[in-house]
């Protein structure tokens, strides 16, 4: 099997797969977010003919510890108790839930396998057949993702910021 083409620019890692094209940052930052966005809406204004079915923004969080909101968020009382109860050991968790946002999703999911740190991911994603479409999609600014983020992360799940 022969790996899809990747290059490194300006800080960027591309990606160029049959199915996908992948513009991650090296920097973990939204300012570096930012620049990814822009650099996909010039590929997607760069190859008007290729057929993208879908656009995506993701922001993931490995926590370094672990996090009590997030353990307390994805156990299920009454149903992990009953699996512990019939001799079950759960070695992993995650939540998953799906939001409309703007004309897209928003879909994010928390996970925790083995004794890992958890993991929660943010996919801001528009299914469209058009390019403008797609375009728009990752001009968003990128402080309105940053402010959906923390909303979810700190006013729902309450995790604390230092955290």
């Amino acid at each position: 099997m022969i790996a899809p083409l990747l290059v490194k620019y300006e800080r960027m890692t591309v990606v160029a797969g049959s199915e996908r094209l992948i513009i991650q940052p090296d920097d973990s930052e939204y300012q570096a977010l930012a620049t990814a966005m822009t650099l996909a809406a010039r590929a997607v204004e760069s190859l008007p003919e290729t057929p993208f079915a879908a656009v995506g923004i993701n922001v993931k969080f490995r926590a370094a510890q672990q996090i009590e909101a997030l353990q307390a968020v994805t156990r299920k009382g009454e149903f992990d108790d009953c699996l512990s109860d019939q001799d079950f050991v759960i070695s992993g968790r995650s939540l998953t839930r799906t939001l409309d946002w703007k004309d897209g999703r928003l879909k994010f999911t928390i996970g925790q396998e083995q004794d890992n740190p958890f993991e929660v991911l943010f996919n801001f994603e528009l299914r469209s057949p058009t390019a403008d479409r797609h375009i728009e999609w990752l001009n968003i600014d990128v402080g309105e993702i940053q402010s959906q983020v923390n909303s979810i992360l700190f006013e729902c799940i309450q995790i604390e910021e230092e955290d």
